[in-house]
This record gives C-alpha cells, structure tokens and sequence, in this order.
C-alpha cells in the first residue's frame, strides 16, 4: 500500500510551473499505472486508506481515481454513505471546492461523473439545494469564463429550479456561452501544438466530447438551457434577462418542425414582453415567417391576452384570464398570467396620473377590481406599486366620511442613471463586445468562413476558370460581398 500511495502522489500539481511536456508525460502514465488491472484492484481494496493520504487539490487525478473505485466496492447507485452526510460525500464535496483544474483536464470523464454522482445524491434525498453549490463552484473553477457549453451546465440550472435556489445560478447564468463542445475532428486544431496543461485562449480547446467533461449535448439541451435560465429570471423578476434568454429559443434554426420547448419559450415569451416593457416587442428577424405563423396557431389563448392588455380592454383582459384558466395552470405559466394582470392594474393607475392629481381608492377600484384583484385588496395593491416604484402617496383619512386617496407626485418617476452607474454599464458592454468578437474570429476559423479561407476559395475557383479557358469576373475584395450559405442548421431538428 505504501508503494502504491508513493505512486499515486508522484505527480503534483505543484510541478505544473516546471515544465508542461513532462507533467503532461507523468499524468498519462499516471492513468495508465492506475488503470492496471492488478494496481486498480490493490487500490479498490484500500481505498480508503489511500484517500486519507491524498491531497484532493495537489493530487487531482489520483484522488478522482481511487474516489469512484471506493464507490465502486458498495455496488449501490447510490450508495446512503454517498448520500448527504455521509462520509464519501463529504470527501466528493471537498474535493469539488479544492480540485486543481489543469490537473483533472486529463480526468474529464471522472470529474463529470463526481458532479452527476453528487447531484443524484443529494436529489435522491430530496436535498437538491445541497448539491447546487458544489456544482456551480466546480463549473466555474474547471472554466472561469463558463464560455462551454457543457451538460453539467444544464444540470445546475435544473438543481436551481428543484430546489429554487435561484440567485445561486447567476454566476454561471451571467457569462456568455460561446462555444460548443467539439467533436474529435473538429477540436481545434490552433491547439494542437500544445498540451493539455498548457494555457489556453479558450476552454473550447479542452471541453470537447472526447475529453468526457461533458455528456453528448443536443439540440434540446441547448434550447433546454436557455429555457430554464430564462424561468430562473422570471422568477427573479428580472425580466430583460429573461427576454433576452427566450429570444435565443424561439429564434433558434429549424428546417422543418418547431420542438415543443421553443412553443413554450414563444408563450413565456409573450407573457414577459408584456411585464418588461408593456408591449409585445418585435420578434427578431431572423424568424423565419412560416415559423412565425406556427407559434401564433399554437398559443392563441396567448396572443389573444397580450392583445387585449395592449389595447388596454380591462374587461377582455378579464374575459381572457378567466377563460383560460385551465390553459395557464396545464402549462404552469398561471403566476406570470397574474403577474400580467397586476402589470395593467398597475398601467391603469399610471394613466390615471396622467389626467388626475389626486384619485380616490373606490374609483380606482372600480377601474381594476376583479375576480384576481378583489376590490377589498385594491388598496394593499396600490400600496405595494407605490413601496415598489409608482411615483406616488397614499394618504388616510381620519374620518370614516373621506375616502383614501392616491396622490401623484408632479413630473413623475425618474429614470435617470448617475454617470458612474452608465458608465460602469458602458464598460461591461465594451468588455462584452470585445469578448464576442474575439469568439467570433474563432467561430469562423471552425465554419471556414475567416477571410482567409474565402479569400483562398476565390484563387481556387479563379484559377479553376481560368484553366478550363472560361470568362471569370473579378470578385470583389470585401468578403461581405460573398454570397455564404445561410441554411448552417438545416440539418438540425
């Protein structure tokens, strides 16, 4: 055991520093040596002795291994000592906080069956929230910029809606994903040269689908992601972030068919341009028209309440609530319905400010009461629009003869920013921006469409021509010019 324990620490991660085509040699000789039928067994036998004598953040890939052969040894899915509490989930969750991320790129596989291991368990004890952590900080410590799409990513949103831990998806739901995993043919090839330790200009380069770090991704995963990381904005109340996470759903390429979840995402869609800006905005235009007409067959209900609050119809937008009751319950979209309703309540009193300096209650009442807004709320309704955000003042009377009356402060709200609060949102736009356009260099290097490569076809096809004696005109030297295939999706269903 002694022996076996001096082999298992040979390689640390402090060695990293020294020189990278070594420590990238002793790690895959580290894996052979522990894949050894005769070494895995010793090791399975003291697992946990091992485990004692590893450090988790210097010893990465060995404490990985020798954790799922002591899993291995119970022969449960999973095992109660997995379970939260118990003693090998306390070493699992200490591990996913220490972990030594160049360490485990050799270990992909390993390190995402630790984080669904961890997640199961804690569902399986109907404890999802005491996973929710442990996953997100293991996410961001494998790839600070979570730029990668991953199944690890669509795990924690799904773990922060069980367990409606919402604000703890934000670190992750913040960052811009740029890239999907690659295929082994597709990985990038600017990389090559250089090893899995080395540093890298993207996680791309090493969050491929042959490095195990995440499960085959779809389609449906990716529609999944967005969609429930716009329902954890919703439930925020942060409504552009929603709007913004929708649009990439219902805007995604299909050749024929529309999925299930981009019809959700059109319905939700609806709902939270009424709550974010008081309209239904412009769909983007990169919605193909036929698209366009399957979504308003499909959530007529939908389009028929939107329209209503937008022409202001109180009584329709009742009508329409009522009506549909059973539609927003069957879809779960009954508490963004209400919301809806409580937004054009709110609308009304705005208006009513427009014209009135002061209004009284009863009149209000008689304006918004209804089945969802009793005339007997009407009043504690008011008072949480004017605590929120109406620019306004209530005041009581002390006679039981005058009646409450809401007065409107002169000029009404104002929106304005500091200059170092637009100032702060300009430079977070410039870094965006700047990210962006250095992963789009990247995403034509992988479509072949970068300058280079059409300028490289344009000399192909020219001396093409030429050779077989045709007449050629001269292409223009401004690549936007080019005339690219726009259907890059068509395959996708």
């Amino acid at each position: 055991m002694t022996e076996i324990l001096s082999r298992l620490t040979v390689v640390s991660s402090l060695q990293h520093a020294s020189n990278e085509e070594d420590y990238d040699r002793e790690l895959y000789e580290l894996i052979a040596y522990i894949k050894q039928p005769t070494k895995l067994n010793e090791i399975t036998r003291n697992a946990d002795l091992l485990l004692d004598g590893l450090n988790p953040s210097l010893h990465s890939v060995a404490y990985l291994f020798v954790f799922h052969a002591r899993v291995k040894v119970l022969g449960e899915r999973l095992p109660k000592d997995v379970q939260p509490g118990g003693h090998l989930w306390k070493r699992a969750i200490e591990f996913l906080n220490v972990f030594d991320p160049i360490q485990v790129r050799y270990a992909g596989q390993e390190w995402r069956r630790l984080i669904e291991l961890v997640a199961n368990a804690a569902q399986a004890s109907s404890k999802p929230f005491l996973a929710v952590q442990a996953v997100r900080d293991a996410i961001l410590r494998l790839d600070p910029a979570s730029e990668t799409f991953t199944s690890s990513h669509l795990l924690l949103m799904k773990l922060c809606l069980v367990s409606r831990s919402y604000r703890h998806a934000l670190p992750v739901l913040n960052k811009s994903i740029y890239h999907f995993p690659a295929a082994p043919s597709h990985a990038y090839q600017a990389h090559r040269q250089f090893f899995l330790c080395s540093e890298h200009g993207s996680s791309a380069a090493y969050i491929t689908h042959a490095s195990g770090f995440t499960a085959q991704v779809t389609y449906r995963d990716h529609l999944q992601y967005f969609l429930y990381g716009a329902m954890i904005y919703m439930a925020l109340k942060e409504w552009e972030g929603a709007l913004h996470l929708l649009c990439i759903v219902i805007s995604c390429p299909v050749a024929n068919t529309v999925s299930k979840i981009m019809v959700e995402a059109y319905k939700k869609w609806l709902l939270v341009s009424l709550l974010a800006k008081g309209k239904i905005i412009s769909t983007p235009e990169m919605i193909n028209p036929h698209v366009m007409k399957v979504y308003q067959s499909l959530t007529l209900p939908y389009v028929s309440l939107a329209d209503a609050f937008e022409n202001d119809d109180t009584e329709r937008l009742r009508a329409e609530v009522d009506v549909g009751r059973a539609i927003w319950l069957a879809d779960n979209n009954m508490g963004l319905v209400l919301q809806v309703v409580h937004a054009h309540s709110k609308s009304v009193v705005v208006k009513l400010g427009s014209t009135f300096s002061a209004v009284a209650i009863a009149d209000i009442a008689q304006r918004i009461a209804s089945d969802l807004v009793p005339s007997t709320e009407v009043e504690t309704s008011i008072s949480s629009m004017v605590i929120s955000s109406l620019d306004s003042t209530l005041l009581h009377s002390n006679s039981n003869h005058k009646p409450t009356m809401l007065h409107f402060h002169a000029g009404g709200a104002s929106n304005s920013f500091g200059e170092e609060h637009i100032a702060f949102l300009l430079d977070s736009e410039r870094l965006l921006l700047t990210t962006l356009a250095a992963n789009l260099d990247q995403s034509n290097h992988d479509l072949e469409l970068s300058s280079e490569h059409l300028q490289f076809l344009r000399r192909a096809k020219n001396a093409s021509e030429i050779s077989s004696g045709k007449f050629v005109m001269k292409f223009k030297d401004d690549i936007s010019s080019w005339d690219v295939d726009e259907d890059i999706m068509s395959g996708v269903h």
